[in-house]
């Protein structure tokens, strides 16, 4: 079973009659992948129903836009049409919804009220823009970025000492690590109101602010949940995971849609040795590096994005054959371990192994 199923079998039944769970906080997740810009209120005195928003949401947007959507919104599309007439989900309010995005932030968060004074706001994870790619390259030497900036004054504004609600972070991808570092720096007299931090697949944090006691005040109410053959997940360091199996491998693990799911909860399950050897690398590499060959590095690398016109994943992988050789051109200029990470990237974007471009980048 898989997150349509479980919406599909348990949707007709309300928090009441059953307890929200693990699954519930991964849906509430990825509502903020969507532009509900003009559907929901930036404030908390406006509310509206899910129900009546994804009502609205499909009357404002056609399947033509759908179309050019990236991988995460065109799956939080369907999940918008499954949940859009369920007991369970439809008449959970949502409001204080917030967007940014420019050249080097992407950010959205939106706030849902869901049963018995709990809350939940969802943090947006990285889609296909790489504004949002290069802000999570970002976290390798700058902390915090501007999102996770934003991400703490989220929290902070909507949240008052005085609140008698409980709370829980959530979000999947980068969205994940946004609600991580939103409870690590909620004010402390309203963290009391904070009752859980999910991060589905999230990055994790520099090894500095892992070693933080703002980390470890919140580390009993944190959870991060990642995939069998999560990547996205294991950047950077982490105390703890909780690993799920996932129909597919690598980078299309990090799809929620993928997730097995048994009864009212994921199938849990144990890291593939692909994972742990990426993890191990991967930090190898961090370790290599100070802050200021990171961040050159990071530069680098989306320079030759820009100059190539490449905005977005989407448009990389529909036009890949107009841009291998302008991309090519601009590698090789490049020393010989920023080639070898451009090409993990590259590979991570395509969604393939080995193939023509990086035989020629190797030369």
């Amino acid at each position: 079973m898989n997150l349509i199923s479980y919406i599909e079998k348990y949707g007709d039944l309300s928090f009441k009659e059953k307890e929200i769970n693990n699954i519930d906080y991964l849906v509430f997740g990825l509502l903020s992948y969507l532009d509900f810009d003009g559907i929901v209120s930036n404030n908390s005195k406006s509310k509206i129903t899910i129900g009546y928003a994804c009502h609205l949401y499909f009357s404002k947007y056609n399947e033509s836009y759908f179309r050019k959507q990236g991988i995460g919104i065109r799956s939080s599309i369907k999940l918008m049409k499954k949940i859009q007439y369920t007991e369970r989900y439809c008449n959970c309010e949502i409001y204080n919804y917030k967007y940014v995005c420019s050249r080097d932030i992407q950010f959205s968060a939106l706030t849902i009220d869901v049963c018995d004074n709990l809350k939940v706001i969802s943090y947006e994870g990285t889609d296909d823009l790489l504004a949002g790619w290069k802000e999570d390259f970002r976290m390798s030497y700058e902390f915090p970025v501007a999102a996770q900036k934003l991400a703490i004054k989220y929290a902070n504004s909507t949240i008052s000492v005085f609140d008698k609600n409980k709370y829980v972070f959530c979000g999947h991808s980068k969205g994940g690590n946004l609600s991580l570092v939103a409870g690590m720096y909620l004010h402390p007299l309203k963290k009391i109101h904070l009752k859980k931090i999910y991060s589905f697949d999230g990055p994790g944090l520099m090894l500095k602010m892992m070693n933080s006691p703002k980390y470890k005040s919140i580390l009993n109410r944190y959870e991060h949940i990642v995939p069998n053959s999560s990547v996205f997940g294991l950047l950077f360091y982490d105390l703890k995971y909780t690993v799920v199996k996932s129909n597919q491998i690598g980078v299309l693990s990090h799809d929620a849609y993928t997730w097995m799911i048994k009864d009212d909860d994921f199938l849990y399950t144990e890291l593939k040795s692909g994972s742990k050897a990426f993890y191990k690398s991967f930090n190898e590499w961090l370790s290599k590096y100070n802050f200021k060959e990171r961040r050159i590095f990071t530069e680098k690398i989306f320079e030759i994005f820009e100059k190539c016109h490449i905005l977005s994943i989407s448009s990389f992988k529909e036009k890949k054959s107009e841009y291998i050789f302008d991309i090519i051109n601009e590698v090789k200029n490049l020393d010989d371990e920023s080639k070898r990470m451009m090409i993990e990237l590259i590979k991570m974007m395509i969604q393939e192994s080995r193939n023509m471009l990086i035989k020629k980048i190797i030369k």
